[in-house]
């Protein structure tokens, strides 16, 4: 699968401090642009419908911040911290997360498209009714987070897992789980979730059960 990198300035103006830069960009409802951020923090604060393009933001720390609507096109993230963000209704494109967390965050109504995420950690976060098109991802935890109801198109995913992760009501019909793993996960009765994704003969075993069928152990 090709994924469009961000489009990221050559040459972006390094910043000391990210709040300042939010507070004036949604209370001039303009865009942060072509910026560079290094280990900052903004713990618990609401900055609903920030919009942030072409920027690179490393060691940043969003932790249980409010940022709902907020929208972020060309921004590559490295190892930046969204636990227990809300990002109801969000917009990610062309953008890039290597060895991010997300552990709790809220993505609920989120659009991801042209997606790249490696190594990150997304235990226990929520990806309800989003819509996800063109994402490639590599080496994540989803274990306990929740894909209900989510429309995607172009999914890859490998060294990833999917460990008592919530599918309830979002058809894998072309999903290749094969070079991840794939342990109890939540579905319907019977799963019709499941028709159409490949999956191996290991995951298959352990899935088989979910189909009413008795396996003698």
């Amino acid at each position: 699968m090709k994924i469009q990198p961000p489009q990221l300035p050559a040459q972006p103006q390094a910043a000391e401090d990210f709040l300042p830069l939010a507070r004036r960009s949604i209370g001039e409802e303009r865009p942060i642009e072509e910026i560079l951020l290094r280990d900052c923090a903004a713990e618990g604060e609401s900055m609903p419908k920030l919009e942030v393009r072409r920027c690179i933001l490393e060691g940043c720390t969003f932790s249980g911040c409010d940022l709902s609507g907020a929208g972020f096109a060309d921004v590559a993230f490295t190892d930046c911290n969204f636990s227990n963000c809300r990002l109801s209704d969000a917009y990610f494109s062309r953008c890039r997360f290597f060895g991010c967390k997300w552990l709790g965050a809220e993505l609920d109504g989120a659009v991801l498209r042209q997606i790249t995420m490696e190594n990150s950690n997304l235990r226990y976060a929520s990806f309800d009714k989003t819509k996800l098109q063109d994402l490639l991802l590599h080496n994540c935890d989803f274990t306990e987070a929740s894909f209900s109801e989510v429309r995607w198109k172009n999914l890859s995913a490998d060294g990833c897992r999917f460990l008592r992760t919530n599918f309830f009501k979002t058809p894998l019909s072309g999903m290749d789980f094969t070079q991840n793993e794939l342990l109890a996960p939540i579905l319907s009765s019977p799963p019709t979730e499941l028709r159409g994704a490949k999956i191996s003969l290991l995951q298959a075993a352990d899935l088989i059960e979910l189909f009413g069928v008795k396996v003698d152990r």
